[in-house]
């Protein structure tokens, strides 16, 4: 009998972050609108631009802007929800992420 369980760290209001790319790293930020029954609703939201820190490299954070419709996802382990095929979100830590790109 299996006598652990799973505490969801995802709540309504969190703010998750996913990062995904193979030549780049790429940031996308998403808010929670909705928990129920092992599931998250969730919104992407915009980021903004903390800090330059190189060429084609910068910090971002999000920002309150919904950029897309919701969408539910399972949540896994309690504390993340996969995305897509390449990409997974937790809880953001409240640090500006770093990412990169090609011009």
């Amino acid at each position: 009998m299996n006598t652990t369980t799973e505490e969801n760290t995802i709540e309504v209001g969190s703010i998750l972050k996913s990062s995904w790319g193979y030549d780049q790293t790429n940031i996308d930020f998403y808010r929670v609108v909705k928990v129920a029954n092992g599931w998250a609703t969730i919104e992407p939201i915009g980021q903004t631009i903390f800090e330059n820190t190189g060429w084609a490299s910068e910090t971002v954070v999000p920002t309150e802007t919904a950029t897309g419709k919701t969408f539910r996802r399972k949540i896994q382990g309690g504390d993340w929800v996969k995305i897509a095929s390449f990409s997974g979100a937790s809880v953001w830590n409240g640090e500006p992420q770093h990412q990169s790109h090609t011009c």
